[in-house]
């Protein structure tokens, strides 16, 4: 008897008004916390495939709505979580060895840095200027993969986009970049002045670090996305001559893009139509960096993988 007196009970309580707002005004927030996080998963999908096709030189059209922006946003959440464990690692050292140079520092040092902090107007321009040297330095240098098909014209970007070891380092790097840039901001919005320029320069490193985030994928697009490049023996109805070499470039609704290697080394983008294509067959695959090195040959349709 006592056990169903409490079901009642419960069930009474689940039926008033009181809970029923709470768990509807739950259930709608959540429905826009959604629908924001899938926006921005589209967004930085978006932005990881047109700069990786642009990379490749294939200007396609990209509808507004494809499932494969989510998949590409997913794999850029997955790579730069990826780079977390690594980021605490890195912080862990520098943060054990900063407390234990402050306490074996003498005291007069202690009190020097325990000092009050610079002033908002100063840690404001600072912030500024952190992120102009992440974007001007770093972020943009990448955008150098674009400029042919002869290879990176930036020395260490050619080195970067090589070694798979070194991309883990430097967007764990970036990564930390952002992470300090956002806490500068926040640190910035909470020393809030009532001076016209102050919420101007404020506004100019919100804008700032916005772009330093938005350029987060627009690297991993042009780094890491979809770089290695499956080899096929046939440019869909289009037979390769003895030295030529193709791979599957970019598969459209309605076209199918390969790349093709002449035997000059010279190499070309070949557009088919989907529905002409009775399959693939799929040879190898290479890195997309290693092939577009000046010095690299052009490999063979049958040669192993």
């Amino acid at each position: 008897m006592k056990s169903r007196a409490s079901d009642h009970q419960m069930a009474d309580t689940l039926a008033t008004p009181s809970l029923r707002t709470f768990l509807l005004s739950l259930l709608s927030g959540w429905a826009g916390h959604v629908a924001l996080a899938t926006s921005a998963l589209y967004v930085v999908g978006y932005l990881v495939l047109r700069f990786h096709l642009t990379q490749l030189g294939v200007f396609t059209d990209l509808a507004v709505f494809d499932e494969r922006y989510l998949f590409a946003g997913a794999n850029f959440l997955i790579y730069m979580a990826s780079r977390v464990p690594g980021l605490v690692m890195l912080a862990m050292p520098v943060y054990a060895l900063g407390r234990l140079a402050w306490h074996l520092c003498p005291a007069a040092w202690r009190e020097t840095w325990a000092a009050p902090s610079p002033s908002p107007e100063r840690r404001l321009w600072v912030g500024v200027l952190w992120t102009v040297a992440c974007i001007q330095l770093v972020m943009l240098q990448p955008l150098a993969l674009m400029a042919s098909h002869a290879g990176p014209t930036v020395g260490w970007v050619s080195a970067l986009a090589l070694d798979e070891g070194a991309k883990a380092v430097f967007f764990t790097g970036l990564l930390a970049a952002a992470v300090l840039s956002v806490a500068m901001l926040r640190n910035v919005w909470a020393a809030s002045q009532p001076q016209a320029a102050w919420r101007l320069a404020s506004q100019l490193l919100a804008l700032l670090v916005g772009i330093q985030l938005l350029f987060l994928p627009i690297d991993f697009g042009l780094l890491v996305a979809n770089k290695a490049m499956a080899r096929v023996n046939a440019a869909g109805t289009r037979a390769l001559a003895p030295g030529e070499a193709a791979w599957l470039a970019w598969e459209g609704k309605d076209t199918v893009t390969f790349l093709l290697c002449k035997p000059s080394g010279r190499y070309s983008l070949f557009n088919t139509e989907r529905k002409q294509l009775d399959g693939l067959e799929v040879v190898g695959s290479d890195s997309l960096f290693a092939l577009r090195l000046p010095s690299a040959a052009c490999p063979t349709a049958g040669a192993t993988p």
